[in-house]
């Protein structure tokens, strides 16, 4: 998964925590912002620092044009599951 799928999934949780926050009042947990806790933060650091590689490994397979290969084969399998 890349960074914006990670940041957006967080978004969500973090979304639905404070819609239901009122459900839990004497849970401390529940008010905390997910963005605060170490887990949370080591994920997206954890993601943000294999970017990189993934952006670069994406270019050498585009410059070898294996991603079309990959495409084609994908709409192959598709078209046999339909």
């Amino acid at each position: 998964m890349g960074v914006s799928t990670i940041k957006a999934v967080i978004s969500a949780l973090e979304y639905q925590r404070r819609k239901d926050a009122h459900l839990y009042p004497n849970d401390i947990e529940a008010d905390k912002p997910l963005r605060k806790d170490d887990r949370i933060r080591k994920i997206e650091a954890a993601v943000k620092h294999n970017q990189p590689k993934k952006v670069a490994e994406a270019q050498s397979l585009k410059a070898a044009g294996s991603s079309l290969g990959v495409l084609y084969l994908f709409v192959i399998q598709c078209r046999c599951v339909e």
